[in-house]
């Protein structure tokens, strides 16, 4: 099973051990998911952007320009990551793939080369 935390935690400790420098502040993938703290994020805008926003944030009852900003973007990000993280087709396009699936071609002579080469590497 491929662990990109780990392997990203081993190259770093590799990585770590050939610098003559201290790497007590590099952080790992691992290192920042774990971490529960809070995290600050600056951002400019122009006075009429900002006006825009707590005229909005004011009309839908949030308390601070702040709470609407993080919850309008967490609400986008979630919509975002939903829409590449899901497949949508319509009930044509369900069958054939549901057909491909259960129905694989033969493997054409560049899939073939492919296999045997990728047998023959060691992982």
């Amino acid at each position: 099973m491929f662990s990109f935390v780990g392997d990203m935690d081993l190259r770093m400790r590799k990585i770590e051990e050939k610098r003559p420098f201290r790497t007590d502040n590099v952080r790992t993938f691992a290192s920042m998911s774990e971490r529960t703290e809070k995290a600050r994020f600056d951002a400019r805008l122009t006075q009429q952007q900002k006006l825009l926003f707590e005229q909005a944030a004011a009309a839908a009852g949030f308390k601070t320009l702040t709470e609407f900003v993080l919850q309008a973007a967490h609400e986008k990000a979630i919509a975002v990551l939903s829409q590449q993280q899901h497949l949508v087709l319509t009930a044509e396009a369900q069958k054939r793939l549901i057909d491909a699936l259960e129905n694989p071609p033969e493997p054409n002579e560049y899939l073939k080369a492919a296999w045997k080469e990728y047998q023959s590497k060691k992982f």
